[in-house]
């Protein structure tokens, strides 16, 4: 009678080990990146969501006939002044021009707060942006800084010109280190 050897399959204890400390080095080699680009994807998420609303209020203006503004708003139906926007924001057409939601002005977009972990601030003195009929913006240039966790080197900014066109920039330091600032303080 012939017998047959037995072999075992399976992982020994140093294998094991071995197989999780390299998991573990992988795992802390990639997660910064991931993070990094979780950030990313939150900031051009919220970028995108300001410019839509912004182009719907001049798009509204045009079309519509009637003066849109677009301002932060906490509560969804009244501008909450100030310079933050990630908070929150709406469109309305303005009936009276006077730059303030009152009873008869409808609200066309409203955006809940935006991406954790980013902030959108405007420029000093332009607590909203007011289109009007022939699309240009009401008042001077208004830029609109975002920022995330991964700090002031990769912020961004929109920039809402006289004439009305939006387009992409890069924030002056000063302006990013602000927005940035907010971020840290939780304000």
């Amino acid at each position: 009678m012939q017998r047959q050897a037995r072999h075992q399959h399976g992982f020994t204890l140093i294998e094991l080990m071995m197989t999780i400390a390299i998991a573990a080095i992988l795992l802390a080699i990639g997660l910064p990146s991931m993070g990094s680009l979780v950030s990313s994807s939150e900031s051009r998420a919220a970028r995108q969501e300001l410019w839509t609303a912004l182009n719907v209020a001049r798009a509204g203006a045009v079309t519509g006939n009637r003066r849109h503004v677009i301002c932060p708003s906490t509560d969804h139906a009244n501008c909450s002044g100030g310079l933050r926007w990630d908070h929150g924001w709406i469109v309305f057409v303005d009936n009276n021009e006077n730059g303030l939601r009152d009873g008869n002005d409808a609200v066309i977009s409203i955006a809940n707060a935006v991406r954790t972990g980013v902030v959108i601030s405007s420029t000093v003195g332009r607590d909203r942006v007011s289109f009007r009929t022939d699309g240009s913006s009401a008042g001077n240039n208004a830029s609109f800084t975002i920022c995330d966790r991964r700090g002031t080197s990769n912020a961004t900014s929109l920039v809402v010109s006289n004439p009305g066109r939006i387009r992409s920039g890069t924030p002056t330091s000063a302006s990013a280190a602000q927005t940035c600032a907010l971020l840290a303080g939780g304000a």
